[in-house]
């Protein structure tokens, strides 16, 4: 064989195995394209029959939200259809969508959520549905999202979720990233099987009769009933509903005396046409007022006593109109930030005015902030309570407790949180 015909045929050989290496990549690509096809169509049957059988959560493998929904909230109507198509739209099945009611509102639901198995919650309404919600997801490992239709949306707003954009809110909570907060548990009742608590209650009592009150109002201003319930002061009856006792989760704000007089006492005609600024009418109303003398013991501490307009238990720093009322309070740092108001008139009002602006630390004009795992507080007289603006009527006692990472929220990821910036919803972002 000459030389040519040898490289004739080597070059024959070399075009072979480059045609069998084209054959088998184009084959690879078409045999991709067909498996991608299929799937695809899989897909979309799967998603139509999830949309023929919407609130069974079966027959498909697309994930799913539930998704909680105060009916009466502006916007809620179409919130159903704009969650419906944003599923479509990010590959979810149709969402499991349960109103609250005047009775329940959300705990049964956010329970009726989880029992069906989705892979998210979540609340669409004010701070009372995002508590209720969380309430139940607390200790749980299913994420919580938040759609933002109330007043105040305190949580919504210290985590820098869009506020005015209910489709965003919708995709932060598809498709954010996972972040677990803290949740702090609260009690209106001393838990009496524990020895130590009932003695906690006692020495309270005793305080009181060296202020010279009689012995039997000391009972019942810090005793129990004997149906267990804790009576007011000189035989007043307990005004609380039910649902007050046991234990409540809070996730912003709880607080016993003016802060919660004034959700007690806001207008609620007033409320849904000024939204938060009608806060700030009940507040001027409850300026004046006495102070009231409570105990408060932090975590092991030996307990002490003050004179308070109010005590606040913060997880979150920021409140309406931007204000960080608690500075330094962080939703994830498994610590409560307390702040303890003990203005005698409005002079005095006009310093903590300016402590709070100020953020005058620890300890400012007649305010002072303190930092524990648990705090107690009882009360000489029935004072009024409110666990994230929602009042729960009178009590003598309040126990706060962080649960520290206790609740999986979806928030916005650092490229959602740029475009959030970029559309200018500056109400919606943390400083």
């Amino acid at each position: 064989m000459s030389m040519g015909t040898g490289t004739e045929v080597l070059f024959i050989v070399v075009l072979v195995v480059v045609a069998l290496f084209i054959a088998f990549g184009v084959g690879t690509a078409f045999g991709s394209r067909r498996a991608e096809k299929e799937r695809s169509d899989a897909e979309a049957r799967g998603a139509s029959g999830a949309e023929g059988e919407e609130g069974s959560g079966t027959g498909t493998a697309l994930p799913r939200a539930a998704l909680v929904l105060n009916p009466i909230k502006e916007g809620a109507t179409d919130l159903r259809a704009t969650a419906g198509a944003i599923s479509r739209q990010e590959g979810w099945a149709p969402p499991l969508v349960i109103e609250t009611t005047a009775d329940d509102p959300g705990e049964a639901m956010a329970q009726e959520a989880l029992a069906a198995g989705v892979d998210l919650v979540i609340a669409a309404g004010g701070d009372g549905t995002v508590r209720h919600v969380a309430e139940v997801l607390t200790g749980t490992d299913t994420p919580m999202g938040i759609v933002p239709l109330g007043t105040g949306n305190l949580l919504a707003r210290n985590l820098g979720l869009p506020i005015e954009k209910p489709e965003w809110a919708l995709r932060v909570a598809l498709w954010g990233r996972d972040h677990r907060l803290d949740a702090v548990h609260a009690r209106l009742e001393p838990p009496t099987e524990a020895g130590a608590d009932v003695a906690v209650v006692g020495s309270a009592v005793d305080e009181r009769a060296e202020d010279g009150r009689a012995e039997d109002d000391r009972a019942e201003g810090a005793g129990s009933s004997d149906s267990g319930t804790p009576s007011g002061a000189e035989g007043t009856p307990d005004t609380r509903a039910p649902d007050t006792r046991g234990d409540h989760v809070f996730m912003v704000m709880a607080g016993i005396g003016y802060d919660a007089d004034v959700m007690a006492d806001t207008d609620a005609g007033l409320k849904k046409k000024a939204g938060w600024l009608a806060y700030l009418e009940a507040g001027s109303r409850k300026l004046k007022g006495s102070r009231t003398k409570v105990r408060v013991t932090l975590d092991d501490q030996e307990p002490f006593t003050a004179r308070i307009r109010s005590v606040l238990g913060a997880n979150c720093s920021k409140v309406q109109g931007g204000i960080e009322l608690v500075p330094g309070a962080k939703v994830d740092d498994g610590v409560l930030d307390v702040l303890v108001l003990s203005p005698k008139n409005i002079v005095e009002w006009l310093g903590v005015g300016m402590s709070i602006l100020g953020r005058a630390g620890k300890k400012g004009l007649h305010t002072e902030v303190y930092q524990c795992a648990r705090i107690v507080i009882e009360s000489e007289t029935p004072i009024e309570v409110q666990f994230d603006g929602d009042a729960h009527g009178e009590t003598t006692y309040l126990e706060m407790e962080v649960d520290p990472l206790a609740l999986v929220m979806r928030i916005p990821t650092a490229e959602q949180q740029r475009l959030i910036r970029l559309d200018g919803w500056p109400f919606g972002m943390p400083a």
